[in-house]
């Protein structure tokens, strides 16, 4: 295949454009963003975790300390795959310099350094041993690099019986305060939407959200409650972050990630005004889980971004990556401050709803939450903070508000075996079938 200049040319104009738009979000017409490689990148890394933490490696019979892995790949993958690795933001990614090809040294000194100006506070140095465990913050099952290493020759196991970290409290749903393409669409033609950011009255209601917030927290009459956030690394989230952070001193706050997975639904790069209200109405039409926009992405999408999200944060919570050094503090709340799509595509997989039962569900309007809250079994229910009416109104039907009561008292682990969304697709079930099931219970 002979690529023209025409092709060239028109290659040149896209990368102009990726530089004014964004090197991370700006998505190339049938071709990835920098993100998009994120995401699958977060896959290879759960991946390469896993084999390290079982020895895949390792010869058979053999223990040996002195594997290296060689991971041969491409540029911007590999830098994607440290920004991942070490949880750098979209902003110090975006600083990163290529790998020189033409020095040995590939420019790891500067990935080196930059690493220790950014997290100098928080670095983990590994022993002189490689296997050694290195417990860093004793509240949990947070050992590295392998969890349960016994070493044959002293009789030393690091392997722990400790009790499982406590539960966060509350995982706490904020969607963006009101931004400037919420109040005009034509600044979608103007700015790039990982750019857009906030109106006056968006960071209003920022401030407004974190002292609500602070409030619900206050009410516990707990005295060591504290708040962990993970953020979209668009502008209006990262913008709304700070705003809701003004109702928490230092001490409050346990930590904070920018997490690119909670980015925005990709509607495409620079949107022509027109060209997308024609998308959105045919997008209405085809059904708004599935409908893809051109160079862009569906909720389905959004929905294989969030399942690995959901993963990493399920992981977290069961190490207790939130718990300050030395603790194991009941009263952490976990706060996402994310976009309406994607916070609804995050509660359907977390609560595993139907397509149909997502597309039953009203946005939430800026600055507002949902709360997710640790019932008496450990699971976490919208019904322990919301009355239903407020539920009713974001959208959950009669067999969604049974789960939530269900979820309220469940244990972590347990299956609702008599889940009400199986009647909706099993139709032909009568009132003998549940006699008999009963029977069979009982």
């Amino acid at each position: 295949m002979v690529v023209s200049d025409s092709d060239r040319e028109r290659m040149r104009v896209e990368k102009a454009m990726r530089m004014l738009y964004g090197r991370f979000f700006f998505w190339f017409p049938n071709g990835e963003s920098a993100a998009d490689v994120y995401d699958r990148i977060t896959g290879f890394r759960e991946t390469l975790k896993s084999d390290i933490d079982v020895g895949r490696f390792q010869p058979p019979g053999e223990r040996n300390t002195n594997i290296n892995l060689v991971i041969v790949s491409h540029g911007l993958t590999l830098r994607v795959f440290l920004m991942r690795w070490y949880k750098w933001t979209v902003e110090q990614f975006e600083g990163i310099n290529n790998f020189d090809l033409y020095r040995k040294n590939c420019q790891l000194n500067q990935f080196e350094r930059l690493q220790q100006r950014v997290y100098g506070c928080n670095v983990i140095q590994a022993g002189a041993i490689p296997r050694e465990s290195i417990e860093h913050s004793g509240n949990g099952f947070a050992t590295f690099p392998q969890k349960h290493y016994s070493n044959t020759e002293t009789g030393i196991s690091t392997s722990t019986n400790k009790a499982p970290p406590p539960r966060p409290r509350r995982i706490i749903l904020v969607r963006h305060g009101q931004s400037e393409g919420n109040v005009d669409e034509g600044v979608y033609t103007r700015v790039s939407d990982p750019k857009i950011g906030l109106t006056e009255k968006g960071v209003a209601d920022a401030e407004e959200c974190g002292r609500r917030i602070r409030e619900m927290l206050e009410e516990d009459q707990v005295h060591n409650w504290k708040v962990y956030f993970y953020v979209s690394p668009y502008k209006r989230a990262v913008d709304t972050l700070k705003g809701l952070g003004k109702a928490f001193e230092r001490s409050r706050i346990a930590g904070m990630r920018e997490e690119p997975r909670l980015r925005e639904q990709d509607f495409g790069n620079f949107q022509d005004r027109e060209k997308m209200r024609v998308e959105k109405a045919i997008r209405m039409r085809y059904g708004r889980f599935f409908y893809r926009f051109p160079n862009g992405e569906s909720a389905a999408d959004v929905y294989d971004r969030i399942t690995g999200f959901r993963e990493t944060l399920k992981s977290d919570i069961d190490v207790g990556r939130f718990q300050p050094p030395g603790q194991r503090n009941p009263n952490i709340n976990l706060v996402i401050v994310s976009h309406g799509l994607t916070l609804r595509v995050f509660l359907m997989r977390w609560y595993k709803w139907t397509v149909e039962q997502f597309e039953r569900l009203n946005n939430f309007s800026n600055g507002s939450m949902v709360v997710m809250e640790r019932g008496y079994g450990g699971r976490y229910s919208l019904s322990v903070h919301h009355r239903e009416e407020e539920l009713r109104e974001f959208g959950l039907s009669d067999e969604m508000l049974t789960d939530q009561e269900w979820q309220k008292y469940a244990k972590p682990g347990e299956l609702n075996y008599d889940c009400p969304t199986i009647n909706s697709f099993f139709t032909h079930f009568g009132e003998d079938d549940d006699v008999a099931a009963e029977e069979e219970y009982l």
